[in-house]
């Protein structure tokens, strides 16, 4: 009778044993840092950016253009946490403004410019963010550099004769909010800009994109 009991309760023994060993396996686990579900800190460094949104242009005389497709592509280091510095590339159409001097020039009368063309500007940039929550940022952005034009807008952009494009100083600022997500590498944000271009043409050129930052 004794051995029976000692042999039932063996069993039952490794029957808990076999029971527990993948909850105590997983809880095992679970001292580990990187599975816990605890979020990385905000990475700082190196990052690649870029944005994909829409663009248009104020000003000229039908007073804004059609709104367009845009592209940004960056890199960047953070220099503190909240202070960065950057390099990028903006590419973007116009279309449905005419910049020219006169009703005559926009019109049709004319072929010295184009109420459609495109933008490709290379810019430095500063920025500083300031944390409102955890993980979340409001950035603010400075920016200048040159901007191509092709074809001209206009023909007194300071082009040679019969040139097709132009490189013009420009600059602006930008704005908006951005998360640093607990998905490590990644920030994610929306943004709008604010370009001025004041080569003639005094255009003002705005964009509005949702960004993906991936710090390495």
């Amino acid at each position: 009778m004794i051995a029976r009991h000692l042999s039932l309760s063996l069993a039952v023994l490794v029957f808990a044993v076999i029971a527990a060993a993948p909850a105590q396996a997983e809880q095992l686990d679970l001292s580990n840092v990187s599975s816990t579900g605890s979020p990385e800190p905000v990475r700082t460094g190196f990052y690649a950016e870029t944005a994909l949104g829409t663009f248009m242009t104020l000003g000229g005389a039908d007073g804004y253009s059609n709104m367009e497709a845009f592209l940004s592509l960056g890199v960047g280091y953070d220099i503190f946490d909240a202070f960065a510095v950057g390099v990028q590339f903006q590419l973007a159409p116009s279309a449905g403004d005419c910049y020219g001097p006169s009703d005559a020039y926009c019109s049709g009368s004319s072929a010295q410019g184009s109420s459609t063309f495109t933008m490709a500007a290379l810019d430095l940039v500063l920025s500083y963010k300031l944390e409102v929550f955890d993980r979340l940022y409001v950035p603010f952005r400075v920016f200048g550099g040159m901007a191509d034009f092709t074809p001209l807008p206009r023909a007194d952009m300071g082009a040679s004769a019969g040139a097709g494009d132009v490189w013009v100083p420009t600059g602006g600022a930008a704005t908006g909010i951005e998360y640093a997500t607990r998905f490590d590498h990644f920030t994610i944000g929306l943004e709008i800009s604010a370009r001025f271009v004041p080569s003639t043409v005094n255009m003002m050129a705005l964009a509005i994109y949702p960004q993906v930052k991936y710090t390495f």
